[in-house]
């Protein structure tokens, strides 16, 4: 990951984003997933993420790598003394076996309205796929 978060950052400084219109879908989604997984790097995660949120709204990233990418700068898994509520309900761990569980929220009980509007699945849908990887 600290590999390909020094790469990433050297080819953002070079061309910016890898906005779609201009690279494609599947360059966008490659370069949040390098983002989205820099857990060592919770700066530049953050960066992208600014990045992202005027993007998503211009449809020159995908909404679901921005809303991916803000639950996991919330979750802070490097430093979970610097974690914040969740706005999508992305991030979660298994508490036991077929039991996935999202991390604390912000305002849960309107958790599939935002879900919706970044076109992510229902949460509870969302729950059964990932309990299905706990063992």
């Amino acid at each position: 990951d600290v590999s390909n978060t020094t790469d990433l950052k050297a080819l953002l400084i070079k061309w910016g984003w890898f906005t779609i219109s201009e690279f494609g879908i599947d360059a966008d989604y490659n370069a949040w997933l390098l983002a989205q997984h820099a857990d060592h790097d919770r700066e530049f995660q953050r960066e992208i993420l600014e990045i992202l949120e005027s993007l998503h709204k211009t449809k020159e990233t995908n909404s679901t790598n921005y809303a991916y990418l803000f639950d996991r700068v919330a979750a802070s898994w490097n430093n979970e003394k610097l974690r914040t509520l969740q706005r999508y309900g992305t991030q979660g761990m298994c508490e036991g076996p077929s039991n996935w569980v999202p991390i604390p929220m912000e305002e849960p009980e309107n958790i599939d309205v935002r879900r919706k509007s970044v076109g992510l699945e229902i949460l509870a849908e969302n729950i059964d796929r990932a309990s299905q990887y706990c063992y």
